[in-house]
């Protein structure tokens, strides 16, 4: 789940993008010289986020790092001292949550709702100094919970109060089909105490390793020498051929033509799910992202059920899986991939085995 799919990769106009950066890339840029992130790929991604996200910002805050895991390290190990606490979504990204715990901090687990993560509640009802707020406002992952306007709004003024910093990983904003788009959390804070995060993985390909981080201005340039210092170079031709796409307008389209795709197999997914399974599931249906929540309206064994998925050719994973203080039962299925025939087998599967538990 949450990874895709690999035919949807614009590999022709990618590939003659590669190959102009491959022709024309400077030996300055072919070196050590823009170990941050090449100027043009931050200019373009800055632009992208001002025009798009309602940022206001310049290049220069701009850090362009191999993927999303190395951007929250970098954070963690520069702007946090072991034992420090940060507060992560339960469920939540377990990507994350390594990458936290290998810098030494100290997770606390917050539950999730329909609007997404209960920070502010949290936070009044919690003692102790938090560092970090890590959240994925705007699909909520696994659930695909999408945070509304005031919850966004509470959580910075928790985050202001605690003295947090807040890290938005703006995950899956890309491709949205339902619902109008709710500003950034950097956008609603000016850039106060919210250090934005985003990738490439879920638009084009997780290989690509690409993924931003905007900072403050005071602290972009420290976390460059700290990127440097721990060797969190992004791949150069890619970032050119990225950069490419970005500025003439190919990954805009690109976004188009992957939410319309994945819309359809969204709803190809629930309306199988719905038919075949009924009141045995509870659907969390979301506005976008690669993955839909299924929890089961009854206790069920998630193993045995994950058991004769995989007996029939599936691969999905247990919600349990992404929790840390409350365990959630039931089943985070990506649709990326999925095709009628598909959907039929899977949901038949699905059905055999919750029928089987229930027999």
């Amino acid at each position: 789940p949450g990874e895709p799919d690999p035919a949807l990769f614009p590999a022709d106009a990618f590939a003659r993008r590669l190959r102009r950066a491959a022709r024309r890339i400077s030996p300055q840029a072919a070196g050590y010289a823009d170990y941050h992130g090449l100027p043009a790929l931050r200019t373009a991604i800055a632009d992208q986020l001002v025009r798009h996200r309602g940022l206001r910002i310049d290049a220069d805050q701009v850090l362009v790092l191999p993927g999303m895991q190395a951007a929250l390290a970098l954070v963690a190990q520069t702007l946090a001292a072991p034992g420090d606490r940060v507060l992560v979504e339960d469920p939540g990204y377990a990507g994350a949550r390594a990458a936290f715990a290998g810098s030494g901090l100290r997770l606390t687990p917050v539950p999730v709702d329909s609007e997404g993560a209960c920070i502010a509640h949290h936070c009044r009802t919690r003692a102790g100094p938090v560092r970090f707020i890590y959240l994925t406002p705007s699909t909520q992952f696994p659930t695909g919970a999408r945070m509304s306007l005031p919850r966004r709004q509470a959580v910075l003024a928790a985050a202001r109060a605690q003295g947090a910093v807040v890290l938005e990983d703006d995950y899956d904003s890309e491709f949205l089909w339902r619902g109008g788009a709710i500003p950034a959390l950097h956008a609603l804070a000016g850039g106060d105490g919210v250090i934005y995060l985003g990738t490439a993985a879920k638009s084009l390909a997780p290989g690509l390793r690409l993924a931003w981080a905007v900072v403050p201005p005071g602290l972009a340039e420290p976390l460059a020498q700290a990127q440097r210092n721990l060797g969190m170079g992004a791949n150069v031709h890619v970032q050119a051929a990225f950069a490419g796409l970005l500025a003439d307008g190919g990954w805009r389209a690109h976004l188009r033509r992957i939410s319309r795709a994945y819309a359809a197999r969204e709803a190809l997914l629930a309306e199988g799910l719905v038919a075949r399974c009924g009141s045995a599931l509870r659907l969390r249906r979301p506005d976008g992202g690669l993955q839909l929540v299924a929890e089961f309206s009854t206790p069920r064994d998630e193993g045995l059920i994950l058991a004769e998925l995989r007996q029939a050719g599936f691969a999905v994973s247990a919600l349990s899986g992404y929790c840390i203080a409350a365990p959630r039962c039931g089943l985070v299925i990506g649709f990326a991939e999925a095709d009628a025939a598909r959907v039929d087998r899977f949901c038949d599967a699905l059905a055999r085995a919750l029928g089987a538990m229930t027999a």
